[in-house]
């Protein structure tokens, strides 16, 4: 496994919303609400017919690769669960197998500490202890907003690498939108 980028600190300036779970969409936008946080994102976003098992919501991308899937999952354990941001970056990138190229960069917004992930590679798709899809050159891009009291959010976004080098700005403002006045 290779790091390439170990981290980068940004700082932004934001407010915290908070609210209860639910989807709602109107015709702007539709926001996810997951772990008191809001959510918005808008077409050619969707949300998901049916979340992962354990995720608190989901939206897809089109995607112009036959046969892939570009989709977010959400993921709120509650406060104390889900494992720290370290361990959690490591069973992200121990989903690929073989060589996984890796770059984390860390940023701020409404007090806390965001770290993102970025890794490219062949992904082992599928549930955590069902049988996995090897899916080559596919990429994931993740999102873990660290909140000691509250519960950290865990965003995973995958899909094909060179699609999701062009949504890396998209998936940013999408984590980033639940701290936007």
């Amino acid at each position: 496994m290779k790091i390439l980028a170990p981290f980068l600190t940004l700082t932004v300036a934001a407010v915290l919303l908070a609210s209860p779970s639910s989807l709602r969409a109107d015709d702007q936008a539709s926001t996810l609400e997951v772990g008191g946080l809001t959510f918005s994102f808008s077409a050619p976003w969707e949300a998901k017919e049916r979340p992962r098992a354990m995720s608190q919501g989901g939206i897809t991308h089109p995607s112009e690769v036959e046969g892939a899937i570009i989709e977010a999952d959400f993921y709120h354990f509650g406060a104390g669960q889900g494992g720290g941001v370290q361990a959690n970056v490591q069973r992200w990138l121990g989903q690929f197998e073989g060589e996984v190229e890796a770059e984390t960069a860390t940023v701020e917004a409404g007090g806390f500490e965001i770290t993102l992930v970025k890794a490219s590679g062949t992904y082992m798709d599928g549930p955590p202890l069902g049988q996995r899809v090897a899916r080559p050159d596919y990429g994931l891009l993740g999102a873990i907003i660290d909140r000691p009291q509250e519960g950290s959010v865990f965003i995973k976004l995958t899909g094909p690498k060179d699609e999701l080098a062009g949504l890396e700005d998209s998936f940013k403002q999408l984590t980033l939108s639940a701290f936007k006045e």
